[in-house]
């Protein structure tokens, strides 16, 4: 028996907490196209008889744009998984404080750590909190979507500016508050969803390298996929096809 849950479930019935970057979306569905194989199952959690997107966004995007009829997934337990932040370094912007206080969705106050983000370009922090009628979530969409795309972002799980822009002239660190489960399942359940590369999970046992054939997905005939995907994921763990690595590892993804 396999130490992990993978199924394949209708596409509606996952719900994604996070927004997608359209020109991701627009590579995976090339490619799924060209390929024909889902490499790495999206991972989700139970909820109310559906399913929560935790990671796969733009995998889930691609099938729906693609008219999946399901797609295969690792349901993982809601306690077994650490959300943690992704926090972002921030170049080619000259001044982007100035930049973000031009976002009518965003209002600024210098030396204070905001409710939607803090920007760290020198010691004095400056906090950005929602507008006028904007939400928390909507305010970050826009300030994330904003430098995004005048700009270079990389991921980092710094959060101390005095170390993260070390010897790193001319880049602003951009940090976000703490984000819970119930933010997830709540932004899951509506349209106000969370910004893109902010949550990061931490999941025990992921899988990857499913390398499942695109068919399967598309026949509409979900039961039957959902029992390939059981029986192939248990018969490569029984004849040692399957490894298991409990150290850390570098995935080069695009």
């Amino acid at each position: 028996m396999a130490a992990f849950d993978l199924r394949v479930v209708p596409v509606g019935a996952i719900h994604p907490h996070e927004e997608v970057d359209p020109a991701r979306v627009e590579r995976l569905a090339r490619r799924l196209a060209s390929d024909r194989v889902l490499v790495n199952p999206p991972v989700v959690i139970s909820h109310e008889n559906e399913f929560v997107l935790l990671d796969g966004a733009t995998r889930h995007e691609t099938a729906r744009r693609l008219r999946l009829q399901g797609l295969a997934v690792q349901v993982v337990d809601r306690r077994a998984v650490r959300l943690g932040r992704w926090f972002h370094l921030v170049s080619g912007i000259e001044d982007l404080v100035r930049h973000a206080a031009a976002l009518a969705e965003c209002r600024l106050t210098t030396g204070e750590v905001g409710t939607v983000a803090t920007i760290w370009s020198e010691r004095i922090p400056v906090g950005v909190d929602p507008a006028e009628g904007q939400t928390r979530w909507s305010a970050s969409r826009a300030l994330i979507r904003s430098y995004g795309d005048h700009g270079a972002v990389e991921r980092t799980v710094e959060a101390d500016p005095q170390i993260a822009l070390a010897g790193r002239p001319g880049v602003a660190l951009v940090t976000f508050p703490e984000v819970t489960f119930d933010d997830v399942i709540t932004a899951a359940a509506g349209e106000d969803r969370l910004p893109a590369g902010v949550t990061r999970f931490e999941v025990p046992d992921r899988v990857l390298h499913l390398n499942l054939d695109l068919g399967m997905l598309e026949s509409g005939d979900i039961a039957a996929a959902d029992s390939f995907v059981r029986a192939d994921a248990a018969r490569r763990v029984q004849d040692g096809r399957a490894r298991r690595y409990a150290e850390p590892v570098w995935l080069l993804d695009d």
